[in-house]
């Protein structure tokens, strides 16, 4: 193998879902304190990470990760990127009913100004897809949209095709692309659960080298679904909140898209999951990790480099 160091560290986080109970940041700042000591270059965080999308609940995201990192360095000094986007209860949440907030458009991102509500959360300028280099990697961030006819409720996210041709990375080398839902037929299936429309993986399907990362299925990282390759490569982030078993299985979350299960659903909600990817000369390391009993959720998946 070339290379016994990596050549950038990577923490990835989904669905973090904070709201503004007391204690809601605290198992947060916990996995962002484990990347910390981990020495990564940036964190990955593919949206809900408000989850009725009120601005004080992003506001105590922000708080909670410059708490960690002041000034957007570690606790060596080194600098560490906030790799972070919308999902869809950042911009939806507020339709929640059991929500008192919902009586208060204020409050809410989607109804009030997301690219201000962004930069008073986390100290940067907002753009519906942003774009950032981190340790010479390029990272294309998709924002979830506001729910609307354009978007198709969500399903596609306008301008990924465009951004994707003014900033893929030409030729063998990894670049990353990340967005809330998860990428059509790639992770968990096809019977994967709010998937987008398709109109990201046509566009997706055209670059062999990006790996691409999605959450909002909350599915566990033992899952060996959460990973597919073909035309290019998808990851699928558990959760942090909370984790689930493939719907459509027994023993598993059901929703009205896929067959019934046939045993009882096996409680899964005390698994708060995320990953951390390294990336050598000539392989990605992507860990798997519990952060309920600091410990490692599954052995490592590796993707070998260069990409055909």
């Amino acid at each position: 193998r070339k290379g016994s160091s990596p050549r950038a560290r990577f923490g990835i986080l989904s669905d973090i879902h904070i709201t503004t109970d007391p204690g809601s940041c605290d198992l947060f700042e916990h996995a962002l304190r484990y990347f910390d000591e981990r020495k990564c270059d940036g964190v990955l965080c593919c949206g809900d990470i408000a989850d009725y999308g009120l601005t004080d609940e992003l506001k105590a995201a922000g708080d909670t990760w410059f708490k960690v990192f002041p000034g957007g360095r570690r606790s060596d000094g080194e600098p560490i990127a906030q790799l972070f986007h919308y999902g869809d209860h950042d911009m939806g949440g507020y339709m929640h009913k059991r929500v008192a907030a919902k009586n208060h458009p204020e409050k809410c991102i989607p109804l009030t100004d997301p690219a201000a509500a962004w930069e008073a959360a986390f100290r940067e300028k907002w753009q519906p897809i942003q774009v950032k280099t981190v340790k010479g990697y390029t990272f294309i961030l998709a924002h979830h949209p506001a729910h609307g006819e354009e978007s198709a409720f969500g399903q596609k996210i306008p301008g990924v095709e465009a951004a994707l041709a003014a900033n893929a990375i030409k030729g063998r080398k990894p670049f990353f692309y990340l967005q809330h839902r998860i990428v059509k037929d790639t992770c968990g299936g096809s019977w994967a659960w709010g998937q987008e429309d398709g109109a990201s993986r046509a566009a997706l399907n055209r670059y062999p080298n990006v790996v691409a990362f999605c959450g909002h299925g909350h599915l566990e990282c033992q899952d060996e679904a959460c990973i597919w390759q073909d035309e290019f490569t998808a990851v699928e982030v558990p959760s942090l909140r909370y984790v689930s078993i493939r719907p459509g299985r027994e023993n598993s979350r059901g929703h009205d898209d896929v067959p019934s299960k046939m045993m009882p659903m096996v409680n899964t909600g005390g698994g708060k999951q995320g990953l951390l990817m390294e990336v050598f000369e000539d392989r990605i390391v992507i860990e798997r990790r519990d952060f309920t009993d600091d410990c490692e959720g599954a052995e490592p998946w590796g993707v070998p480099l260069p990409f055909p």
